[in-house]
């Protein structure tokens, strides 16, 4: 049998990885190798030749998640802020951030995916923090006493109103509201840039 090209081989990793997160949106964590595999168009043996397991495949999302965090560009507007810290919020779609949060809860029996989502978020934090003291030295406002607290409360704030519009019937722009009026307390916002057009 002829040897897959590492450019295939990378493809079909990804289009396992995207169909995965489809599923896991969809129909929640506890979906099976099968469905992923029906999702991506590929057979068990194909998947089991890129993860071992399903917890496997998780990890590695939440491993490319951490990636993500650490290869995005530095943020200079409150709505870029608000982008990293809610990627999953997409039109008042709530099954958008399912798989999010309840990944978080399956990694605690899950130490190493567990310790994926720890270095994640810290890293996200440090990433917030920076975006923090950017923005409120373009508004000319107080620069938080302690950067690194003040994004670890931004980032708490806003997975609890993710949750929250998960619950409760909120919109995306009554979420998104709420962060704005949050950030400008922690930095005094009042010229802040809001979008990237001032």
């Amino acid at each position: 049998m002829p040897k897959i090209r590492p450019e295939t081989a990378a493809k079909r990793r990804m289009q396992i990885l995207k169909a995965a997160h489809c599923a896991f949106n969809r129909d929640g964590i506890n979906v099976s190798v099968d469905q992923i595999c029906a999702e991506a168009g590929v057979s068990k043996g194909n998947f089991y030749g890129y993860f071992e397991s399903k917890d496997d495949l998780i990890l590695a999302i939440a491993r490319e998640q951490g990636e993500l965090i650490r290869s995005s560009p530095q943020v200079e507007t409150v709505d870029e802020l608000i982008g990293r810290l809610m990627p999953f919020q997409h039109d008042g779609d709530v099954s958008a951030s399912r798989f999010e949060l309840e990944a978080w809860t399956y990694s605690l029996s899950h130490p190493e995916l567990r310790s994926t989502f720890q270095t994640n978020l810290r890293d996200l934090d440090q990433s917030i923090a920076m975006a923090l003291r950017r923005l409120a030295s373009a508004s000319e406002g107080p620069s938080p006493k302690d950067a690194t607290q003040a994004a670890e409360i931004l980032r708490i704030f806003a997975v609890g109103m993710m949750a929250n519009t998960a619950i409760v019937d909120r919109t995306d722009s009554e979420l998104i509201e709420s962060v704005k009026k949050l950030i400008d307390l922690l930095i005094g916002g009042d010229r802040v840039p809001v979008s990237g057009q001032g």
